[in-house]
């Protein structure tokens, strides 16, 4: 529930700051969006957890927490007929500068059970903090469809 919390709060920041260019400051976490992005259609899966900090969590129906839970709940990254794809559209960095946020579109396409081609699209937030080797990498992840 907590998790949730956090997830509504960044939602609402996000909210009132505006959905436009990003704030000054915030091109690092816009430009590791971008590359995470790519190394995840480049790579699928194992491109997507080179992002994942150790203490990552995915913010789903039910909370996935750490790597192997985060791989185990996007292994369908994996699979050659379905995609997932997304462009930060807004992003904060905090005052820290070690610590900040992206936000934007998605898209996932690939056939439900019953083998229908389908596309779902929504919203995404990601909480991104700096490691200790300057690499940027997720440590909280979530987002929402559009509605039908």
């Amino acid at each position: 529930m907590r998790k949730l919390s956090l997830f509504c709060v960044m939602i609402a920041v996000c909210a009132s700051a505006g959905w436009g260019q990003a704030k000054p400051g915030a091109e690092p976490l816009m430009q590791a969006d971008r590359d995470f992005n790519k190394a995840t259609q480049e790579r699928r899966l194992d491109g997507w957890m080179d992002y994942m900090a150790d203490n990552i969590v995915l913010g789903h129906e039910e909370p996935n927490i750490g790597k192997d839970a985060v791989r185990k709940a996007m292994a369908s990254l994996n699979d050659p007929n379905a995609s997932l794809t997304w462009e930060p559209t807004y992003g904060e960095m905090f005052a820290s500068g070690d610590l900040g946020f992206t936000t934007g579109k998605w898209v996932r396409q690939g056939k439900d059970k019953q083998g229908v081609e389908r596309m779902r699209t929504g919203r995404y937030l990601s909480v991104w903090k700096k490691q200790a080797d300057g690499r940027w990498k997720v440590v909280w992840d979530g987002g929402a469809p559009d509605p039908k």
